[in-house]
């Protein structure tokens, strides 16, 4: 009876303050004096006159979810220990900073033909972004010079200022000290310390922009067996930057991956690593000069990353120069969708996915391609503010179409197919 009861009254509790909030509040063309400042504040972030325009509150958020916590403890059955979950949620809420954002708002508008803008802002007040999703990210907006080492052929690609070892220190103090009787963080890092392994060091050791990276070859197509299939695709190279503090990572890598050759000249620190043969081009490499290490498949393209070496890079492309239109260079995050990923996935879906045993049944692959547009683009930048954070988005989608998205796999997978979409998903093993 208590597993039926605790969910019933938690969506019913939940729903309640959803519905009190969006019916209770005045309307937004109304503008209350109280708030005005607040909304202005966002407004002035947002895009006016466009598809879409959204703001809304959150003054009453924080002890909304107090309120919700203490009617919990009074109607679900049940000792004050067994309870004691609640409070841990709404710790955890106020750690996050969750309660500190005062107003959310939104807005997509019409650059050009097939070119859209969306910005979304995330307020606080100037005296609090004191929680972790305030504090995760850089101290403030900068310039992202790995963006102008990027390939050309990069389809894929996520920069972020991020704090590694703040996420420890927030999880050592979040997390429960021997729950269950289980060994706590702490206790574990010690335990990785005492077997050689300076796991807390080497989190503290990254501090600064880090990302990943893919690029494609549409020039060079590998082939690679699935069942009884031969599949086709863009040769891809895949990277990851770390921005670090010191030389413990490397040092700890360089130690423990076997086999691998170490080299230095000229302040370049090289680790090659052998690889097995096989139909696509792989020299593992792991890089490191300055503050920067470097992780990709291709001795080619860590280089690329880490010296800057001569070629086409994404941003003289005319794909990245239309995307970047009107957007700020600087921030705390960068990511960008290119063209070519989403019709090379198509491709091999359709290549890989079995023939319907039922011909009445729906094609998995068209009602895919019907809701996953080809032409999909996107590049985004973060911005960090006194007063918390913006991104902004140009896509080559409409906003509704980003929002469809999200209900594909519902859309593509009826149950008809699910067995023969799970054969795509998982070919049997050679």
């Amino acid at each position: 009876m208590k597993k039926i009861l605790a969910p019933f009254l938690v969506g019913l509790l939940v729903g309640a303050a959803v519905l009190y909030l969006v019916l209770g509040r005045p309307s937004l063309s109304s503008k209350p004096a109280s708030g005005k400042a607040l909304f202005d504040k966002v407004e002035a972030r947002l895009d006016e006159g466009g598809d879409f325009y959204f703001f809304y509150g959150l003054e009453r958020l924080s002890s909304l979810v107090g309120e919700i916590a203490q009617t919990l403890k009074e109607f679900i059955p049940g000792t004050e220990k067994e309870k004691a979950w609640l409070g841990q949620v709404t710790n955890l809420f106020n750690q996050l900073g969750l309660g500190e954002i005062d107003a959310v708002g939104a807005s997509s508008m019409t650059v050009d033909k097939d070119l859209y803008r969306t910005r979304t802002v995330i307020h606080h007040p100037p005296d609090k972004g004191r929680g972790l999703i305030w504090t995760l990210v850089g101290g403030e907006d900068r310039d992202f010079d790995l963006l102008a080492r990027l390939p050309a052929s990069t389809v894929l690609a996520g920069l972020f200022d991020i704090q590694a070892g703040k996420i420890l220190d927030w999880l050592k103090i979040a997390l429960p000290k021997d729950p269950s009787g289980k060994p706590d963080l702490e206790k574990s890092l010690a335990e990785a310390e005492a077997k050689g392994i300076p796991l807390e060091k080497m989190i503290h050791s990254v501090a600064g922009p880090m990302g990943y990276i893919l690029t494609l070859n549409p020039q060079k197509k590998i082939s690679f067996p699935a069942g009884e299939k031969a599949l086709e695709f863009p040769e891809p190279e895949l990277a990851f930057v770390l921005t670090v503090k010191d030389a413990s990572l490397f040092d700890f890598l360089k130690d423990k991956i076997p086999g691998a050759a170490f080299s230095e000249k000229d302040g370049l620190r090289r680790l090659q690593v052998a690889a097995p043969p096989v139909p696509i081009s792989l020299s593992p490499t792991l890089l490191a000069k300055g503050d920067l290490v470097v992780a990709a498949s291709t001795s080619a393209l860590a280089e690329a990353l880490i010296e800057g070496t001569a070629g086409d890079r994404l941003t003289g492309t005319d794909a990245y120069r239309r995307m970047s239109r009107g957007l700020p260079q600087r921030g705390v995050g960068f990511y960008y969708l290119g063209p070519g990923l989403m019709k090379a996935a198509m491709d091999l879906l359709a290549q890989a996915a079995p023939p319907a045993k039922d011909p009445s049944a729906p094609d998995v692959v068209a009602l895919i391609r019907r809701f996953l547009p080809v032409d999909l683009e996107l590049l985004g930048v973060t911005q960090k503010g006194p007063e918390g954070l913006a991104a902004l988005l140009n896509h080559t989608v409409p906003i509704e179409k980003l929002v469809l998205l999200q209900f594909v796999p519902a859309l593509a997978f009826p149950k008809s197919r699910l067995p023969e979409a799970a054969k795509v998903l998982n070919p049997p093993k050679l």
